[in-house]
């Protein structure tokens, strides 16, 4: 076998208990690429923080899990995305994981012990960011020269046709819901780390083309969501982008705005961050606002028409 693919993801921790949460945290945010600080820095902002969160953390995860990791939508799309990519291609296809278990190691791992002697790597990441793209690919390169692999691998799908078909289909296909406007929500990142990729300038992007596809006569806004806080303390200088989506629901409810349908185009598979910050918290506040109603577009998941998608992505990589 010449080659195998791998779809990388950010994973989840090993159950959601407090400890496990507090565990995954801890490796997340003592990755240089989320938090760009000194080692030593680093690793004792990561176990405050991570102290901190997990409680609030584990909660959202049992929110959408039900009791059991197994059902992380994300995890178990990943898995169900490579079966369905590698039915569609022949080729090998392995899920893996930048932070947790099944990681990119393992992939790679996995894909030599299979009989590849090259690798695709793609990122279920539409928009290249710092944060996740970077952190993937530094893994995935190191992973490759390891087991002594080639690897060619993916940044970014935010402008590809297919794509954001699907996404504007997923807003269409909410119709009857019959949506006053619409929020289009990516995941905030420190203005610092606008420097090192072109993130903003993607996400602008994949929000115009959805503008075009599906805005007429339709009020769109663009926010961000899911800071963690003031960008200084990421080793950057100022906060981070925004308006927020919180920002956005306040001027639409103040607007007048009854029903408001939340587009999340950065996140390929629904998580605690579309599950929860969306559907639930930022559902709640717009209610409290005076809204009608909000909901959150499902993601597009381990969907047949997703899977053929990334397929096509991988089999025209060089």
């Amino acid at each position: 076998m010449e080659k195998a693919y791998i779809l990388i993801s950010l994973g989840a921790p090993e159950n959601i208990s407090a400890d496990a949460c507090r565990s995954f945290l801890r490796e997340f945010l003592g990755d240089k690429h989320v938090l760009s600080l000194p080692f030593p820095l680093r690793q004792l902002l990561s176990a405050h923080i991570a102290k901190k969160r997990a409680s609030q953390y584990a909660q959202n995860l049992e929110t959408i899990c039900g009791g059991s990791i197994g059902n992380h939508p994300s995890i178990s799309a990943a898995r169900s995305l490579a079966i369905q990519i590698q039915s569609i291609t022949g080729v090998k296809t392995f899920s893996a994981f930048r932070y947790g278990a099944q990681n990119i190691p393992d992939a790679f791992r996995a894909a030599k012990k299979a009989g590849a002697s090259s690798v695709k790597a793609l990122p279920l990441y539409p928009q290249d960011a710092y944060s996740t793209t970077s952190s993937a690919f530094a893994e995935a390169a190191s992973a490759a020269e390891e087991f002594g692999l080639g690897l060619e691998f993916n940044r970014s799908y935010f402008d590809n046709p297919e794509y954001i078909s699907l996404i504007a289909d997923s807003f269409r296909s909410q119709k009857a819901f019959r949506p006053d406007a619409a929020i289009v929500s990516f995941h905030s990142v420190p203005i610092s780390h606008l420097k090192k990729t072109q993130y903003l300038q993607q996400c602008r992007a994949t929000f115009e083309s959805l503008k075009s596809e599906i805005g007429e006569g339709m009020r769109m806004e663009l926010a961000w969501q899911s800071k963690m806080g003031k960008g200084d303390w990421l080793g950057g200088k100022g906060d981070w982008l925004g308006p927020s989506a919180e920002e956005c629901a306040k001027d639409l409810a103040a607007a007048g705005a009854k029903k408001v349908l939340v587009l999340c185009p950065g996140f390929s598979c629904d998580c605690t961050e579309t599950l929860v910050e969306i559907n639930i918290q930022l559902k709640t506040l717009f209610k409290e606002l005076g809204g009608e109603d909000l909901q959150a577009v499902a993601c597009l998941n381990d969907s047949p028409a997703h899977a053929l998608m990334l397929a096509r992505i991988l089999e025209r990589m060089p």
